[in-house]
Protein backbone atom coordinates (compact mmCIF):
# COMPACT_ATOMS: atom_id res chain seq x y z
CA UNK A 1 0.00 0.00 0.00
CA UNK A 2 1.34 3.40 -1.00
CA UNK A 3 0.35 6.70 0.60
CA UNK A 4 -3.34 6.36 1.55
CA UNK A 5 -6.05 7.84 -0.65
CA UNK A 6 -7.70 9.95 2.06
CA UNK A 7 -11.22 11.25 1.59
CA UNK A 8 -13.68 12.95 3.90
CA UNK A 9 -17.35 12.09 4.11
CA UNK A 10 -19.56 15.12 3.42
CA UNK A 11 -23.37 15.03 3.72
CA UNK A 12 -25.31 16.31 0.73
CA UNK A 13 -27.23 18.81 2.88
CA UNK A 14 -23.95 20.09 4.35
CA UNK A 15 -22.72 20.90 0.85
CA UNK A 16 -26.00 22.52 -0.17
CA UNK A 17 -26.02 24.80 2.88
CA UNK A 18 -22.40 25.94 2.70
CA UNK A 19 -22.13 29.69 2.16
CA UNK A 20 -20.45 32.85 3.34
CA UNK A 21 -22.50 33.92 6.38
CA UNK A 22 -22.71 32.52 9.91
CA UNK A 23 -22.78 28.74 10.20
CA UNK A 24 -22.80 28.37 6.42
CA UNK A 25 -19.36 30.02 6.27
CA UNK A 26 -18.05 27.41 8.72
CA UNK A 27 -19.25 24.70 6.34
CA UNK A 28 -17.59 26.44 3.41
CA UNK A 29 -14.29 26.74 5.30
CA UNK A 30 -14.35 22.99 5.98
CA UNK A 31 -14.94 22.14 2.33
CA UNK A 32 -12.22 24.55 1.21
CA UNK A 33 -9.79 22.86 3.62
CA UNK A 34 -10.76 19.44 2.26
CA UNK A 35 -10.18 20.75 -1.26
CA UNK A 36 -6.64 21.83 -0.33
CA UNK A 37 -5.77 18.37 1.01
CA UNK A 38 -7.77 15.97 -1.17
CA UNK A 39 -8.90 15.50 -4.74
CA UNK A 40 -12.18 13.76 -3.92
CA UNK A 41 -14.78 13.15 -1.22
CA UNK A 42 -17.44 10.65 -0.31
CA UNK A 43 -20.97 12.04 -0.55
CA UNK A 44 -23.33 10.94 2.22
CA UNK A 45 -26.88 11.07 0.90
CA UNK A 46 -29.56 11.98 3.46
CA UNK A 47 -32.90 10.18 2.90
CA UNK A 48 -35.84 12.58 2.68
CA UNK A 49 -38.10 12.09 5.69
CA UNK A 50 -41.11 11.23 3.57
CA UNK A 51 -39.33 8.36 1.82
CA UNK A 52 -39.65 4.74 2.88
CA UNK A 53 -36.64 2.69 3.89
CA UNK A 54 -36.68 0.78 0.61
CA UNK A 55 -33.45 -0.03 -1.17
CA UNK A 56 -31.87 3.24 -2.31
CA UNK A 57 -35.36 4.68 -2.75
CA UNK A 58 -34.14 8.18 -1.98
CA UNK A 59 -31.53 7.99 -4.71
CA UNK A 60 -34.18 7.79 -7.42
CA UNK A 61 -34.55 11.57 -7.08
CA UNK A 62 -31.19 12.02 -8.74
CA UNK A 63 -31.35 15.80 -8.36
CA UNK A 64 -30.49 15.22 -4.70
CA UNK A 65 -27.07 14.03 -5.83
CA UNK A 66 -26.55 16.14 -8.92
CA UNK A 67 -26.60 19.53 -7.17
CA UNK A 68 -24.01 18.70 -4.47
CA UNK A 69 -21.83 16.85 -7.01
CA UNK A 70 -21.73 19.86 -9.31
CA UNK A 71 -21.14 22.32 -6.47
CA UNK A 72 -18.28 20.28 -5.03
CA UNK A 73 -16.60 20.14 -8.41
CA UNK A 74 -17.15 23.75 -9.48
CA UNK A 75 -16.58 25.57 -6.17
CA UNK A 76 -14.10 23.33 -4.35
CA UNK A 77 -12.37 21.30 -7.07
CA UNK A 78 -13.57 18.06 -5.49
CA UNK A 79 -14.85 14.98 -7.31
CA UNK A 80 -17.34 12.63 -5.69
CA UNK A 81 -15.39 9.38 -5.75
CA UNK A 82 -17.83 7.37 -3.61
CA UNK A 83 -21.39 7.54 -2.30
CA UNK A 84 -22.74 6.40 1.09
CA UNK A 85 -26.32 5.26 1.59
CA UNK A 86 -28.49 4.04 4.50
CA UNK A 87 -30.25 0.76 5.48
CA UNK A 88 -32.33 -0.58 2.57
CA UNK A 89 -34.77 -3.43 3.03
CA UNK A 90 -35.35 -4.34 -0.60
CA UNK A 91 -31.85 -5.77 -0.83
CA UNK A 92 -33.25 -8.88 0.89
CA UNK A 93 -36.40 -9.05 -1.25
CA UNK A 94 -37.17 -10.65 -4.60
CA UNK A 95 -36.16 -8.27 -7.35
CA UNK A 96 -34.05 -6.13 -5.05
CA UNK A 97 -31.32 -6.10 -7.69
CA UNK A 98 -33.50 -3.81 -9.84
CA UNK A 99 -33.53 -1.09 -7.18
CA UNK A 100 -29.81 -1.63 -6.68
CA UNK A 101 -29.20 -1.11 -10.39
CA UNK A 102 -31.39 1.98 -10.33
CA UNK A 103 -29.32 3.34 -7.45
CA UNK A 104 -26.10 2.92 -9.41
CA UNK A 105 -27.63 4.71 -12.39
CA UNK A 106 -28.78 7.59 -10.20
CA UNK A 107 -25.36 7.85 -8.56
CA UNK A 108 -23.76 8.36 -11.99
CA UNK A 109 -26.34 10.10 -14.18
CA UNK A 110 -29.55 12.08 -14.41
CA UNK A 111 -32.58 11.59 -16.62
CA UNK A 112 -32.90 13.76 -19.71
CA UNK A 113 -36.10 15.11 -21.24
CA UNK A 114 -36.09 12.39 -23.89
CA UNK A 115 -35.81 9.60 -21.29
CA UNK A 116 -32.10 9.05 -21.75
CA UNK A 117 -29.29 9.44 -19.24
CA UNK A 118 -26.67 12.18 -18.89
CA UNK A 119 -23.61 11.24 -16.80
CA UNK A 120 -22.58 13.72 -14.12
CA UNK A 121 -20.38 11.62 -11.79
CA UNK A 122 -18.34 8.43 -11.77
CA UNK A 123 -18.13 7.16 -8.17
CA UNK A 124 -16.06 4.02 -7.80
CA UNK A 125 -18.02 2.70 -4.80
CA UNK A 126 -21.62 2.91 -3.63
CA UNK A 127 -21.79 1.81 0.02
CA UNK A 128 -25.01 0.42 1.51
CA UNK A 129 -25.96 -0.82 4.95
CA UNK A 130 -27.61 -4.25 4.80
CA UNK A 131 -31.19 -4.15 6.11
CA UNK A 132 -32.11 -4.84 9.72
CA UNK A 133 -35.08 -6.82 11.00
CA UNK A 134 -37.18 -6.44 14.19
CA UNK A 135 -36.20 -9.05 16.75
CA UNK A 136 -39.88 -9.57 17.56
CA UNK A 137 -40.44 -10.94 14.05
CA UNK A 138 -37.99 -13.78 14.80
CA UNK A 139 -36.33 -13.47 11.37
CA UNK A 140 -34.52 -16.41 9.81
CA UNK A 141 -31.30 -14.72 8.74
CA UNK A 142 -29.86 -17.44 6.51
CA UNK A 143 -32.34 -17.11 3.62
CA UNK A 144 -32.06 -13.34 3.98
CA UNK A 145 -28.30 -13.61 3.52
CA UNK A 146 -28.83 -15.74 0.43
CA UNK A 147 -31.27 -13.23 -1.02
CA UNK A 148 -28.89 -10.34 -0.32
CA UNK A 149 -25.93 -11.91 -2.10
CA UNK A 150 -28.13 -13.10 -4.98
CA UNK A 151 -29.40 -9.56 -5.56
CA UNK A 152 -25.87 -8.17 -5.40
CA UNK A 153 -24.72 -10.80 -7.90
CA UNK A 154 -27.53 -10.01 -10.32
CA UNK A 155 -26.94 -6.27 -10.04
CA UNK A 156 -23.21 -6.76 -10.60
CA UNK A 157 -23.90 -8.81 -13.73
CA UNK A 158 -26.13 -6.07 -15.13
CA UNK A 159 -23.52 -3.41 -14.35
CA UNK A 160 -20.87 -5.56 -16.00
CA UNK A 161 -22.99 -5.81 -19.16
CA UNK A 162 -23.51 -2.05 -19.31
CA UNK A 163 -21.25 0.09 -21.49
CA UNK A 164 -21.29 3.07 -19.11
CA UNK A 165 -21.98 1.84 -15.57
CA UNK A 166 -18.88 1.21 -13.46
CA UNK A 167 -19.75 1.67 -9.77
CA UNK A 168 -19.13 -1.17 -7.32
CA UNK A 169 -21.85 -1.77 -4.72
CA UNK A 170 -20.40 -2.61 -1.29
CA UNK A 171 -22.14 -3.56 1.97
CA UNK A 172 -20.93 -2.02 5.23
CA UNK A 173 -20.91 -3.24 8.81
CA UNK A 174 -23.08 -1.23 11.18
CA UNK A 175 -23.29 -0.43 14.87
CA UNK A 176 -26.26 -2.44 16.25
CA UNK A 177 -29.00 -0.34 17.82
CA UNK A 178 -32.29 -1.24 19.44
CA UNK A 179 -34.25 -4.46 19.15
CA UNK A 180 -33.15 -5.55 15.72
CA UNK A 181 -31.35 -8.45 14.12
CA UNK A 182 -28.52 -7.48 11.77
CA UNK A 183 -26.73 -9.18 8.90
CA UNK A 184 -23.33 -7.50 9.25
CA UNK A 185 -22.02 -6.37 12.65
CA UNK A 186 -19.34 -8.97 13.52
CA UNK A 187 -16.50 -10.85 11.80
CA UNK A 188 -18.68 -13.97 11.94
CA UNK A 189 -21.42 -12.15 10.03
CA UNK A 190 -18.95 -11.27 7.27
CA UNK A 191 -17.85 -14.90 7.05
CA UNK A 192 -21.47 -16.11 6.85
CA UNK A 193 -22.14 -13.71 3.99
CA UNK A 194 -19.04 -14.99 2.23
CA UNK A 195 -20.29 -18.57 2.52
CA UNK A 196 -23.70 -17.56 1.18
CA UNK A 197 -21.99 -15.80 -1.71
CA UNK A 198 -19.86 -18.86 -2.48
CA UNK A 199 -23.00 -21.01 -2.55
CA UNK A 200 -24.61 -18.63 -5.06
CA UNK A 201 -21.51 -18.71 -7.26
CA UNK A 202 -21.63 -22.51 -7.38
CA UNK A 203 -25.25 -22.63 -8.59
CA UNK A 204 -25.61 -23.08 -12.36
CA UNK A 205 -27.54 -20.16 -13.86
CA UNK A 206 -28.03 -20.07 -17.59
CA UNK A 207 -29.53 -16.56 -17.41
CA UNK A 208 -26.68 -14.90 -15.56
CA UNK A 209 -22.95 -15.11 -16.08
CA UNK A 210 -21.21 -15.01 -12.69
CA UNK A 211 -19.30 -11.84 -11.84
CA UNK A 212 -16.28 -12.56 -9.62
CA UNK A 213 -16.40 -10.88 -6.22
CA UNK A 214 -19.90 -9.44 -6.61
CA UNK A 215 -20.00 -9.39 -2.79
CA UNK A 216 -17.81 -6.42 -1.79
CA UNK A 217 -17.34 -4.91 1.65
CA UNK A 218 -16.88 -1.46 3.14
CA UNK A 219 -15.27 -1.85 6.56
CA UNK A 220 -16.26 0.78 9.12
CA UNK A 221 -13.47 0.41 11.66
CA UNK A 222 -15.10 2.82 14.09
CA UNK A 223 -18.32 0.79 14.28
CA UNK A 224 -16.51 -2.54 14.72
CA UNK A 225 -16.06 -3.81 18.26
CA UNK A 226 -13.08 -5.84 17.04
CA UNK A 227 -11.72 -3.58 14.29
CA UNK A 228 -8.72 -5.62 13.15
CA UNK A 229 -10.65 -8.91 13.16
CA UNK A 230 -13.46 -7.23 11.24
CA UNK A 231 -10.99 -5.87 8.72
CA UNK A 232 -9.51 -9.33 8.22
CA UNK A 233 -12.93 -10.96 7.76
CA UNK A 234 -14.22 -8.51 5.15
CA UNK A 235 -12.88 -9.79 1.85
CA UNK A 236 -12.78 -8.42 -0.78
CA UNK A 237 -12.51 -4.89 0.54
CA UNK A 238 -13.88 -2.02 -1.56
CA UNK A 239 -13.51 0.82 0.94
CA UNK A 240 -12.66 1.73 4.54
CA UNK A 241 -14.46 4.16 6.83
CA UNK A 242 -12.61 5.47 9.85
CA UNK A 243 -13.36 7.70 12.82
CA UNK A 244 -12.24 7.98 16.42
CA UNK A 245 -14.26 6.54 19.31
CA UNK A 246 -13.90 7.16 23.05
CA UNK A 247 -15.67 5.64 26.07
CA UNK A 248 -18.38 7.53 27.93
CA UNK A 249 -15.93 8.52 30.63
CA UNK A 250 -15.82 11.99 32.20
CA UNK A 251 -12.03 12.18 32.10
CA UNK A 252 -11.78 11.21 28.44
CA UNK A 253 -14.65 13.47 27.43
CA UNK A 254 -13.16 16.44 29.26
CA UNK A 255 -9.86 15.87 27.48
CA UNK A 256 -11.61 15.83 24.10
CA UNK A 257 -13.52 19.01 24.88
CA UNK A 258 -10.31 20.76 25.89
CA UNK A 259 -8.35 19.50 22.88
CA UNK A 260 -10.96 20.61 20.34
CA UNK A 261 -12.34 23.68 22.09
CA UNK A 262 -15.83 22.28 22.62
CA UNK A 263 -18.26 23.95 25.01
CA UNK A 264 -19.55 22.03 28.02
CA UNK A 265 -22.97 21.59 26.40
CA UNK A 266 -21.63 20.80 22.92
CA UNK A 267 -21.88 17.29 21.52
CA UNK A 268 -18.65 15.29 21.68
CA UNK A 269 -19.88 12.72 19.19
CA UNK A 270 -22.62 10.18 18.56
CA UNK A 271 -23.20 8.02 21.66
CA UNK A 272 -23.82 4.45 20.52
CA UNK A 273 -24.91 1.32 22.42
CA UNK A 274 -21.88 -0.04 24.19
CA UNK A 275 -21.14 3.30 25.81
CA UNK A 276 -18.78 4.86 23.26
CA UNK A 277 -18.90 8.15 21.40
CA UNK A 278 -18.34 7.80 17.65
CA UNK A 279 -17.30 10.04 14.73
CA UNK A 280 -14.48 11.88 16.48
CA UNK A 281 -11.20 12.70 14.70
CA UNK A 282 -9.12 9.51 14.33
CA UNK A 283 -6.33 10.96 16.49
CA UNK A 284 -8.75 11.31 19.41
CA UNK A 285 -9.69 7.63 19.42
CA UNK A 286 -8.14 4.39 20.62
CA UNK A 287 -7.60 2.58 17.31
CA UNK A 288 -3.98 1.85 16.35
CA UNK A 289 -3.72 3.32 12.86
CA UNK A 290 -0.27 1.80 12.44
CA UNK A 291 -1.68 -1.71 12.91
CA UNK A 292 -4.46 -0.93 10.45
CA UNK A 293 -1.92 0.08 7.80
CA UNK A 294 0.08 -3.09 8.49
CA UNK A 295 -3.05 -5.16 7.81
CA UNK A 296 -3.75 -3.23 4.63
CA UNK A 297 -0.17 -3.75 3.47
CA UNK A 298 -0.64 -7.50 3.91
CA UNK A 299 -3.77 -7.28 1.75
CA UNK A 300 -2.18 -5.03 -0.92
CA UNK A 301 -5.14 -2.73 -0.41
CA UNK A 302 -5.29 0.05 -2.97
CA UNK A 303 -8.59 1.71 -2.12
CA UNK A 304 -9.58 4.76 -0.14
CA UNK A 305 -9.75 5.66 3.55
CA UNK A 306 -12.85 7.74 4.23
CA UNK A 307 -12.89 9.88 7.38
CA UNK A 308 -16.30 10.40 9.00
CA UNK A 309 -16.66 13.34 11.39
CA UNK A 310 -19.51 14.67 13.51
CA UNK A 311 -20.36 18.38 13.01
CA UNK A 312 -18.14 19.84 15.78
CA UNK A 313 -15.06 18.44 14.03
CA UNK A 314 -15.79 19.66 10.51
CA UNK A 315 -13.20 22.42 10.68
CA UNK A 316 -10.05 23.30 8.70
CA UNK A 317 -7.89 22.55 11.74
CA UNK A 318 -9.25 19.01 12.08
CA UNK A 319 -8.85 18.40 8.34
CA UNK A 320 -5.16 19.29 8.51
CA UNK A 321 -4.61 17.37 11.74
CA UNK A 322 -6.29 14.25 10.38
CA UNK A 323 -4.46 14.19 7.05
CA UNK A 324 -1.10 14.67 8.79
CA UNK A 325 -1.94 12.02 11.39
CA UNK A 326 -2.83 9.40 8.79
CA UNK A 327 0.07 10.17 6.46
CA UNK A 328 2.65 10.22 9.25
CA UNK A 329 1.56 6.79 10.46
CA UNK A 330 1.78 5.39 6.98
Amino acid sequence: MTSPDIRFSVPDLFVSRAGRDGESSRRRAFLEAVGRECDAVELFVTPPRHESDGLFGFLNAEYQLRGPVQRLREEYGLDVASVHGTPMYDLCSNGGWQRCLSAVKDAQSSLTDDGGREPYADPSVLTAHPPRFPTGDDPDLQPLRSMLVANLAEAAARIEDSEWLSTTVAVENVCPRGRFEYLLTTPGDAQRLRRAHQAIEMQPDTDREAVPDSLQFTCDLGHAREPLRMLDAMRPLASIHIHGTVPDDDRRLSAVREEYGLAADESVGTLEPGGRYHHLPPRAGDLSIGRVFDCLDDRNYGGSIVVELDPPYRTPAVVGETVDYLRERR
